[in-house]
């Protein structure tokens, strides 16, 4: 034919007639079966069996590929994914035996094999050699035909199988891909002990649906385990269907970040709240200076204004009375009372004058300080914000390092939870300090911000006295600089009278 195959011949240990003819009659039952079985494609073909020298032989398919513990020592323990794969690729083909009747008895990751044509896992080693077994050990009940480790505990105490017994064994393979450690150790050293602990020995988180199902498999008890594969597959189904339920509650690390996030959130828009009051109040009162002011500039310039029709009346009556004086007294009081008019009018002008440049003294105070207090609050808020941003960037550093303490705390769980506390409490001390050294950069921020408040609001406030300083000295040099013509003018009034 021209395939290659394996031939597998049968040893037993056999003594007198008719435990010899027994064991050729099984074994005829059995390779008629393995035919039948042969059928399914994840299941090597039977090709022949035949007997030569009272020595029995069969002939299978040859799988070429690796077995599952070859896989597991060449690239380490199974990603979930993987797992998954596993067993909805395994499980029809035990659905498929044991609804013939067939129960496998020693399902591990050696007999199972990844066919290298298409990655599909083949089960092979079914049990012609463990049923010939049973005719030269007989025990009450039945026959402990197995590997330790991956057999269940009917098995050891009754010899009886069932289709959960080679889902146990499905379950101790499963566990034995998953975390790399052998069912065979855990079985010499804790017996069945170690199956309610089985968590343990994880080297990585899993899911909770996967948890579920491997905890079942695991089931010491048949009774509480899966009774079919089908029951398996539709548990599978029906758990990948749902979201994965959330992990109820937080720690206490995690309730106290939210609350000082939350206190920090509300701190933050009470502070934006009284900026916004401060500067509407600010805004305000300068509107209301600048309108204080031009009220009083109207005022004065008014008042001034008004001076001028009183000069101009007094001249009038003083100019009819030189009119009708007989005397040269008159024209020289008429002279007289031109110069007063004209000091008086001098006078008027230089009142606005004044009033203007008190005026403007006020108004570029005010301007001055508006916008020196402006800009200090401005550059407050910039720096606060700065001293905000620098607050976000250095929890992504403290954020980064509780990541590592949670993977350290995960890593260390297989070998010893006392690495994983002490990897925890370096990442905490670690923690804890850049949160002090964060606090440095934090502190000069708010220093830059107050020194610059001071500084700005200082120097803008020193500025608007001097500039005020210097309007009211202009002011009066002009008032005194005026005050001459005046005095030149009475002078001459005086003399010509």
């Amino acid at each position: 034919m021209g395939a290659t195959c394996v031939i597998k011949q049968f040893l037993p240990q056999l003594s007198g007639t008719e435990a010899i003819h027994k064991a050729v009659e099984l074994f005829n039952q059995e390779a008629v079966r393995l035919y039948e079985l042969g059928e399914h494609s994840q299941i090597p073909t039977l090709m022949a069996y035949f007997s030569q020298d009272n020595r029995q032989y069969l002939v299978q398919e040859f799988i070429a590929g690796k077995t599952l513990l070859q896989e597991l020592e060449a690239e380490g323990p199974f990603p979930e994914t993987k797992i998954w794969k596993v067993l909805t690729d395994i499980l029809p083909v035990l659905q498929f035996v044991h609804e013939r009747n067939v129960i496998h008895r020693d399902i591990t990751p050696v007999n199972i094999i990844r066919r290298h044509s298409d990655g599909l896992p083949v089960l092979i080693d079914f049990g012609v050699a463990k049923l010939l077994q049973s005719v030269t050990s007989p025990q009450t009940g039945g026959t402990i035909i197995g590997s330790p480790g991956y057999m269940p505990m009917e098995l050891h105490t009754e010899g009886k199988v069932y289709p959960a017994s080679d889902l146990y064994g499905l379950g101790t393979t499963v566990f034995h891909l998953l975390t790399g450690v052998s069912p065979h150790w855990l079985f010499i050293k804790y017996g069945f002990s170690w199956l309610p602990q089985w968590q343990k020995y994880l080297q990585a988180p899993i899911s909770d649906a996967l948890i579920y199902v491997l905890s079942k498999l695991l089931k010491e008890e048949v009774g509480d385990r899966y009774s079919s594969a089908e029951e398996v597959l539709r548990d599978i189904e029906r758990l990948h269907k749902r979201p994965e339920p959330q992990v109820a509650g937080v720690s206490d690390e995690e309730f106290i970040e939210s609350f000082l996030q939350e206190v920090w959130n509300t701190l933050s828009w009470i502070m934006l709240a009284l900026a916004f009051l401060a500067f509407s109040f600010l805004v305000l009162w300068g509107t209301w200076n600048l309108l204080n002011y031009t009220i009083h500039f109207a005022g004065w310039l008014l008042t001034g204004a008004l001076s001028i029709p009183g000069s101009i009346f007094k001249i009038l009556v003083n100019f009819g009375l030189s009119v009708f004086s007989a005397t040269g007294h008159g024209i020289s009081s008429l002279s007289g009372h031109i110069v007063h008019f004209t000091s008086w009018l001098w006078a008027g002008v230089s009142s606005i004058l004044v009033a203007f440049s008190n005026a403007l003294t006020n108004l570029g105070a005010w301007a001055f300080s508006v916008v020196g207090r402006g800009i200090s609050l401005l550059l407050g808020y910039v720096v606060h914000f700065a001293d905000w941003l620098w607050a976000g960037a250095n929890s992504i550093p403290i954020a980064v390092f509780k990541a590592l303490k949670n993977f350290g705390g995960w890593t260390f769980s297989a070998t010893g939870q006392e690495l994983s506390f002490l990897l925890g409490y370096v990442v905490h001390f670690t923690s804890w300090l850049w949160a002090g050294v964060s606090s440095i950069p934090v502190a000069v921020f708010k220093a830059l911000t107050n020194f610059s408040t001071w500084a700005f609001s200082a120097v803008g406030q020193g500025l608007s006295l001097l500039l005020g300083y210097v309007v009211h000295f202009a002011g009066w040099l002009w008032a005194s600089a005026s005050s001459i013509p005046v005095t030149v003018f009475k002078a001459l009034a005086n003399f010509s009278t």
